[in-house]
């Protein structure tokens, strides 16, 4: 074999690009120019699936512009060699696919051959040859749709797969474009393990295998790079999510159907209150059975604190005027006045501002909830103080009126009556005084714990709505969030899935959830992959503001794959060259830019010289 000759075999499901071109072609197309630039390989595979986008009929007009595009840019310039097959023709219902397959030679390699199948033979590639339309005339690509049997539920579908066959200096290898079924309902696919849809994908998967290794053509080392539509094993990834192994079914339609599954996680972590000592126990009762006999008042005690912690962050209303009821000096009054931040702080933090209604405000919604909370508090605690002023100075009165009416004693019933009228009433204002401190602080607190919830789900991965979510359970229990939050990890419904804590697919890559990824095991006798080293390919979300967020539709899972033949395995030279530059790198690009609901995943190999 000749020099160092260097692969990168893309698979992009561009659904989304089409449909919002533009949106996402632009940043699509340049993490794409940044992904060739960084590997520079010598030829270049693009697998396309979903061309077109859920609105084909209007979309497929703009693809010869993306195209072109694409190829007549200065980063493709030194692919002189080039091959694009779009089945485009969606007026062919028995044929269309909706796939897209690009290849890309650079002009310094030049013993690059393609098979004809037609031909029965390999033809050496040169120059720009583009492909459109149903493609029955492209006699160096073979072309087949998923007969409906794979899916007898669904009448038309657009999936099917590609393949050509290369032959670079003396290695020949397949290459096949595959789009599998999806899942219709994550409602269904909860219901076994595997699911309807894994099993669908299997015979599907099966059929293409075997018509690789048919009589019509040699058996060749073969690469398949698509939209597998793989998806994890839903059903065991929320009964082992959940420590009590319960999935609860909630809300049936009219048809008896499930419409809604939460995953309920009972934390061992609460706290036992019959742990606690019988003797504390009861010291506890009857402290707070001597206080209910003093005044039929405290009966509703406990209510009064728990309403304000129902609702973490319920808008704070007075039943009257604390200021009339409270009066304290106007130069007290200043003190407790909510203060204004600095000229110069909100010149500094510029870039963590964005101008709105009334002033500049904080950038991040979770910053302002907190700085909106905590304004709050200061509200709050400000009237604790006021009342707690009053109702001191009224305190001390009853001691003094007290202390006078002793040494009045002597002098009459009449005047020791009007001190005693006296005690009474500021009795009744410091009883009142007492019960607005017991309200107001018991708000204070809830806000102080719904602030704590703020500031410890910044880091989190969740879009704003479900921290918003997270962060407004009751104030109960000894956990800042509680155990309502065990019982919202998962939310599952027909096209919505929720997982309030996106990190678990983030973290390591989200290693913990491959052994949920289950639908590659049965052909792992067939089939190779590189070891899976990045998160989730789909579900992204499509705004281009939360690029890193999965979309609340399915779970997360490896969707896009690049799978092998064990011989096409035997091409990829893994050991290190003399730059110590890794020659075999499987990933995805353009993770922190928002390339669609799928991110485009990648092999990049070096072939190995042959003896």
């Amino acid at each position: 074999m000749g020099g160092r000759v260097e692969l990168l075999l893309i698979t992009a499901n561009v659904g989304s690009v089409c449909d919002k071109p533009e949106e996402l072609q632009e940043n699509w197309m340049q993490e794409l120019f940044k992904t060739v630039c960084r590997y520079s390989p010598l030829f270049l595979a693009l697998h396309w699936q979903e061309v077109g986008g859920k609105d084909y009929q209007q979309n497929m007009k703009r693809m010869d512009d993306f195209v072109r595009t694409l190829m007549q840019s200065r980063e493709m310039s030194e692919y002189d060699k080039v091959r694009v097959y779009i089945d485009s023709d969606f007026t062919e219902m028995n044929s269309f696919t909706a796939l897209g397959s690009l290849y890309f030679v650079h002009r310094s390699l030049d013993d690059v051959w393609e098979f004809d199948f037609q031909e029965n033979k390999f033809q050496v590639v040169c120059g720009t040859q583009v492909y459109g339309g149903s493609l029955k005339n492209a006699s160096k690509l073979e072309k087949e749709k998923f007969v409906p049997d794979f899916w007898p539920d669904f009448k038309w579908t657009r999936k099917g797969f590609m393949r050509s066959r290369w032959k670079i200096q003396n290695c020949a290898f397949d290459l096949v474009n595959i789009h599998l079924f999806h899942d219709a309902s994550n409602l269904v696919a909860c219901d076994s393990s595997p699911s309807v849809y894994a099993e669908n994908r299997r015979k599907a998967l099966n059929y293409v295998l075997e018509r690789l290794h048919d009589q019509r053509f040699p058996l060749l080392p073969f690469f398949v790079f698509g939209d597998f539509n793989f998806r994890l094993d839903v059903r065991s990834l929320l009964q082992n999510f959940c420590s009590s192994g319960r999935l609860q079914r909630e809300r049936y339609d009219s048809d008896g159907k499930v419409e809604k599954i939460i995953c309920e996680e009972k934390s061992s972590h609460k706290v036992n209150l019959k742990q606690r000592s019988i003797n504390e126990q009861q010291s506890l009762y009857n402290h707070i059975s001597n206080i209910k006999n003093k005044t039929q008042q405290n009966t509703d005690i406990w209510d009064i604190v728990q309403a304000q912690w129902k609702v973490l962050n319920a808008p704070f209303q007075l039943a009257r005027s604390m200021t009339s009821l409270y009066p304290i000096p106007d130069a007290d009054r200043d003190s407790l006045y909510l203060l204004v931040l600095d000229v110069v702080v909100l010149a500094i933090a510029k870039r963590l501002t964005v101008v709105m209604e009334g002033g500049s405000s904080l950038r991040d919604p979770q910053d302002r909830r907190m700085e909106a909370l905590l304004k709050q508090n200061f509200d709050i605690v400000a009237l604790v103080v006021q009342a707690a002023i009053c109702g001191g100075l009224m305190a001390r009165a009853c001691f003094r009126w007290a202390e006078h009416m002793l040494d009045m004693e002597s002098s009459g019933w009449a005047l020791v009556n009007q001190e005693i009228v006296k005690i009474e009433l500021s009795s009744s204002y410091l009883s009142d005084a007492m019960y607005d401190l017991l309200w107001i602080s018991a708000k204070s607190l809830a806000f102080g714990v719904a602030t704590r919830c703020t500031l410890w789900l910044c880091g989190w991965s969740a879009n704003s709505a479900s921290k918003s979510k997270l962060s407004q359970y009751p104030f109960k229990g000894s956990f800042v969030f509680g155990e309502e939050l065990d019982k919202s990890c998962f939310s599952l419904k027909r096209v919505f899935f929720e997982c309030l804590n996106q990190d678990i697919f983030r973290e390591n890559y989200a290693e913990g959830l491959l052994m949920y990824d289950k639908e590659p095991l049965p052909f792992l006798d067939t089939l190779s992959e590189q070891p899976v080293v990045f998160p989730p390919s789909y579900p992204y979300s499509e705004d281009c503001n939360n690029p890193t967020d999965y979309e609340h539709t399915r779970c997360p899972a490896w969707c896009d794959r690049v799978f092998m033949s064990y011989s096409a395995k035997s091409f990829l030279q893994e050991e290190k060259d003399d730059s110590n530059a890794p020659s075999v790198v499987y990933g995805t690009f353009g993770d922190s830019v928002c390339m669609g609901d799928h991110k485009p995943v990648f092999l990049f190999f070096r072939l190995k010289p042959l003896v």
